[in-house]
């Protein structure tokens, strides 16, 4: 071989192995550091993107409409099928009043649940709540203890962050004692109702969709987990990522949420506003939530082994239009929703953040 013909073979192999290792490079995973936020890692990698991308009316609109699944399912009378239940204090009038015609425009029956609201059994700095909640025989809502750090997470160090801890735990206990009420009344009236959507009071339905989605999603949700989950968190807001996407339903994601609130990426799902149950899965259920230390509620749907969130843009939280403006959610509440429904009780934590 001559000399000129080995240096054209050497060429050749190394053009060949740069090009080799730039493909290699191309297609390799690409390096995204998290963007921190107020103490929360939020992934910037293009793989997880879908999630967080904010989406205008029209643009979610325009994929509904792209991926629809046509009129609501004919499943006989609606109350027959689907019951509501929401929480809701005793002085809370305005926002029983907004919850009450949303759903009369709905037409479906309203099921009013009196919330729980506990006191501090006493003025020191550091309370035992759960000593205190025996005390006033709500032992059953702390059955496993309270996990101090998890319900820390809505609010600051100081005094206001102990009423904080109490609203959180009463909020977790009024939802419990709900369920059980709701499963007891199924039973006693021998109910044919399969599905019931579980409410906070401050809620903004889309009054126009709302039912079809929920009837639909119910009937032909087909991605994984399509026959055995037990509840679905409706619309949380914050942080999500793609690889926790179990399937889509009219084009929107469905996810696996996990490791709520956990200071990292794809880790918010915020928000319980509207929880999507099976009547079959409420004695599992609230046996979970006694057999687990008491969290914020809107950490129950990841905790479940049967738990999923779907965003379908028919049950927002207001709590969601103070977040930062990365996952801030247009939220508009009928006229005849007074303003002061839009405070939250809880959430301020949430509020600071602006």
């Amino acid at each position: 071989m001559t000399f000129a013909v080995k240096l054209a073979v050497l060429s050749f192999l190394m053009a060949s192995v740069a090009h080799s290792l730039r493909l290699k490079k191309e297609k390799g995973p690409k390096k995204a550091n998290p963007k921190k936020i107020n103490g929360i890692n939020y992934s910037l990698k293009q793989a997880d993107q879908e999630s967080n991308e904010k989406k205008s009316k029209a643009e979610l609109q325009e994929i509904e409409k792209k991926h629809t699944t046509g009129a609501m399912r004919d499943i006989g009378p609606i109350d027959d099928y689907l019951e509501m239940w929401y929480v809701n204090g005793k002085d809370a009038k305005d926002r029983r009043q907004c919850m009450d015609k949303q759903m009369e425009e709905m037409q479906i029956k309203s099921n009013r649940f009196e919330a729980f609201s506990f006191k501090r059994c006493r003025s020191a700095a550091e309370d035992d709540l759960v000593s205190c909640l025996i005390q006033k025989k709500y032992g059953d809502c702390v059955k496993s203890g309270v996990n101090l750090g998890a319900v820390s997470t809505h609010g600051t160090a100081g005094n206001t962050d102990l009423e904080r801890k109490y609203h959180i735990v009463s909020n977790w206990c009024s939802h419990k004692r709900m369920m059980s009420q709701m499963l007891k009344q199924h039973k006693e009236k021998n109910s044919t109702a399969k599905y019931a959507v579980i409410l906070e009071d401050d809620v903004s339905f889309t009054r126009s969709e709302f039912l079809r989605k929920v009837v639909n999603f119910a009937e032909t949700y087909d991605g994984k987990m399509s026959k055995t989950w037990t509840m679905v968190q409706i619309d949380p807001f914050g942080s999500k990522c793609d690889r926790h996407i179990y399937g889509k339903f009219e084009g929107l994601p469905v996810w696996k949420p996990t490791n709520v609130n956990k200071d990292h990426e794809c880790s918010n799902y915020w928000g319980a506003q509207a929880l999507l149950v099976k009547f079959s899965a409420l004695p599992s259920i609230i046996k979970h939530m006694e057999d687990h230390p008491t969290v914020p509620l809107d950490w129950l749907p990841a905790q479940l082994p049967g738990g999923l969130a779907w965003q379908a843009s028919i049950a927002l939280n207001p709590e969601s239009r103070n977040v930062q403006q990365e996952f801030r959610q247009w939220v508009n509440f009928p006229k005849y929703c007074k303003g002061s429904v839009k405070d939250s009780t809880i959430g301020s934590f949430r509020q600071k953040r602006t």
